[in-house]
């Protein structure tokens, strides 16, 4: 019964279970038969491949940058418009004492919270705005302190 089985499997078969199970795929031998122009014509095109990816990344890589620092300036005139609607709003708000002192009183810390953060993360990002935005830090911190300074001078009065 085996040798029939065996038999059967071999010449009824077309090509005979065994032997197609052991051929090979035809991707496997096409690159093993290919003489050694094909092969480096294929070297050579995965060279021009690569070649063109690391030139578009590179152009990727400059638009971002454009892409950052465009966002990063749009940001910076949006804080400075934020500092000067506050010297503004301040100059207003000191003309009226208790107002004033109220609003001395307040949670100082949490003046241009946003805005600050924004400010550190152009500077950490976009060397190209880093000096402008550290200058609008600084203003904002300015700005804090003697607030600071003059909440604890109406504390001791």
């Amino acid at each position: 019964m085996k040798t029939f089985l065996f038999l059967f499997l071999v010449f009824v078969l077309p090509g005979g279970f065994f032997f197609s199970a052991c051929s090979r795929s035809s991707s496997e031998t096409s690159f093993v038969e290919k003489g050694p122009r094909v092969k480096a014509k294929q070297l050579q095109n995965l060279e021009e491949k690569i070649s063109k990816a690391r030139i578009e990344k590179q152009k990727a890589e400059q638009d971002l940058q454009v892409l950052k620092t465009t966002f990063y300036e749009q940001s910076l005139k949006l804080v400075e418009n934020k500092i000067t609607e506050f010297k503004k709003f301040r100059e207003n708000l000191e003309k009226k004492p208790e107002l004033w002192q109220q609003f001395v009183k307040a949670e100082l810390n949490l003046l241009f919270v946003e805005e600050r953060k924004a400010l550190i993360q152009a500077i950490d990002e976009c060397p190209e705005i880093a000096s402008q935005a550290q200058s609008m830090l600084d203003s904002i911190l300015r700005i804090i302190t003697e607030l600071a300074n003059q909440k604890e001078f109406i504390k001791t009065s």
